[in-house]
């Protein structure tokens, strides 16, 4: 082991969180008001996230087409030309989910970015027919970069080290960077998973009861670094104040 190795692991099942926020309308608010209440609501939460805890470096998003049957909402499930979407810092390699992905570059990846591409996913042309309306059903961010604490700083370096053990590397030097007054550190191009992954999912159970439409997001934080996930560690206090923050903002466990 090195002299100056931090004790940190990256692990691919780390710990995670589930948040589930719901959602209820009145019958008069249309599909296209509730689409785009669900999605700021989704944006609203990945910005606490990035007030102290994550730097997004990718936003993907992708769109269906759901109608109303028997009180129950749908998925067309018939394919869309157009139905992935993905922003990307210009200098960085796309990754997306999907192959068929549209790829756009984006100088930052902020709330106007990702509400931008909310809206051209919900404004571009699908052959709807009469009943049917477009639909967010997944939002990820699975590479990010993740804010190292002050008092988990590493001493002179300018790296992290650390042990990936779903690959078996041991004693890894991963870059550390300094962006907005704070020290940040992840796994861009590295081959390793990333700190803290995110996303935000569309409940297959929604639709409509006496007049009132209903529907639901659930928010999976995944941290696979143990930076961030050792109980009564700095990076874990961050973490559990993000985490904090989006309770009261109405989002309740989920299993």
């Amino acid at each position: 082991m090195h002299a100056d190795h931090s004790g940190h692991v990256i692990y691919k099942d780390g710990y995670a969180i589930k948040l589930r926020r719901e959602f209820e309308w009145d019958a008069g608010i249309g599909p296209d008001a509730r689409e785009r209440d669900t999605a700021d609501s989704a944006i609203a939460a990945i910005l606490e996230l990035t007030r102290e805890l994550i730097e997004p470096l990718e936003f993907g998003i992708t769109k269906s087409v759901l109608y109303e049957q028997d009180s129950c909402w749908f998925d067309r499930e018939s394919p869309l030309d157009e139905s992935h979407w993905y922003l990307k810092l210009p200098l960085r390699e796309a990754s997306p989910a999907w192959t068929n992905a549209i790829v756009v570059d984006a100088a930052r990846i902020d709330g106007a970015a990702m509400r931008a591409a909310v809206e051209t996913l919900l404004t571009t042309p699908c052959g709807l027919e009469p009943g049917q309306w477009p639909s967010w059903t997944e939002i990820y961010l699975y590479e990010n970069l993740a804010r190292v604490p002050d008092d988990s700083l590493p001493g002179p370096g300018g790296h992290l080290i650390v042990d990936d053990h779903d690959n078996r590397h041991d004693d890894l030097r991963v870059p550390l960077h300094e962006l907005r007054d704070a020290v940040w550190t992840g796994s861009p191009g590295l081959g390793h998973w990333s700190p803290i992954a995110v996303r935000l999912n569309r409940d297959l159970f929604s639709g409509s009861f006496d007049g009132v439409h209903y529907t639901s997001v659930v928010l999976t934080v995944d941290v696979h670094w143990s930076l961030w996930w050792e109980p009564g560690s700095a990076g874990r206090r961050v973490l559990d104040r993000a985490m904090d923050a989006l309770r009261r903002a109405g989002r309740q466990e989920s299993d």
